[in-house]
């Protein structure tokens, strides 16, 4: 959205110089909130979720191939194709994306979702529709409650895990964060807070299964919560050389940011 807007900005200023957008997925700037209520909901099919034009933006789109670096000397960006394009100026509007789950075999099982894109909405909503016996939401972040209030519309038992006190609380605070929690379970949501997910496991048939491994997130089993929730989210630049680190909660600090701007100056990082 933001690069979008910023090349209508551009062009309502009058400039008529080449705009280059380059972007991993293959679909032209769309709308995200709707994806995690509307779309599952079936009411707005995901590919009607594009944004509205203000203005026609002439520009060369390179869609479907995602940027895995940045030539700062050169004034050039590559691509994971191999492909390297050159630019004066340059913006950065990657956004954030969702935190994966941290074990490779168990994030690929049939039935474990998130939702970030298009695509993830679509295929949820598919399967919501069949509907499954259960849905597990880990993390009752907003995302994580318009999931489960979407499922309790659908008629579907929800089970959320949220290792904070209440829900969402890191959000709305306490007070609201409680009522959110009262109100989730009015509406027959199963809301179980206090608690993380250390595990999933799988079937024969390379399926999750309905019973994931919860451990309880206060000391001392807080080493043992391994993930952190679908609310919290990672600054999008992987691809990018000396990229900040998180601060363990999948949150990258603009301090951190600064840093790691500091150390790839001259060497190939992301500006300042």
């Amino acid at each position: 959205m933001a690069g979008l807007r910023a090349a209508e900005a551009l062009r309502e200023l009058g400039f008529t110089g080449s705009l280059t957008f380059i972007g991993d997925e293959p679909y032209e700037p769309y709308d995200r909130p709707p994806l995690s209520e509307q779309v599952l909901k079936g009411w707005v099919p995901a590919d009607h979720t594009a944004l509205p034009r203000m203005r026609a933006v002439d520009a060369d789109r390179r869609l479907g191939v995602a940027a895995t670096g940045l030539d700062r000397a050169a004034k050039q960006v590559r691509l994971a194709d191999g492909e390297r394009v050159g630019y004066d100026r340059l913006l950065i509007a990657t956004g954030t994306r969702a935190r994966p789950w941290p074990n490779p075999a168990e994030a690929t099982l049939q039935g474990v979702h998130t939702i970030r894109s298009r695509d993830d909405a679509a295929e949820l909503q598919k399967e919501l529709t069949e509907p499954p016996s259960r849905v597990l939401v880990i993390g009752a972040g907003f995302i994580g409650s318009e999931v489960a209030s979407v499922c309790r519309e659908l008629d579907i038992p929800v089970t959320v895990v949220e290792r904070g006190s209440a829900a969402p609380s890191g959000a709305l605070g306490g007070v609201i964060g409680e009522i959110a929690a009262r109100m989730q379970r009015d509406h027959g949501v199963d809301l179980r807070c206090g608690l993380g997910v250390s595990s999933l496991e799988g079937d024969a048939g390379g399926h999750v299964v309905e019973n994931p491994r919860l451990v309880e997130d206060p000391p001392p089993y807080r080493r043992n919560q391994i993930f952190r929730g679908p609310r919290h989210v990672l600054v999008d630049i992987d691809g990018i050389r000396d990229r900040p680190r998180g601060n363990g909660r999948g949150r990258v600090s603009p301090r951190a940011c600064r840093r790691a701007c500091r150390r790839s100056r001259g060497a190939g990082g992301p500006p300042a």
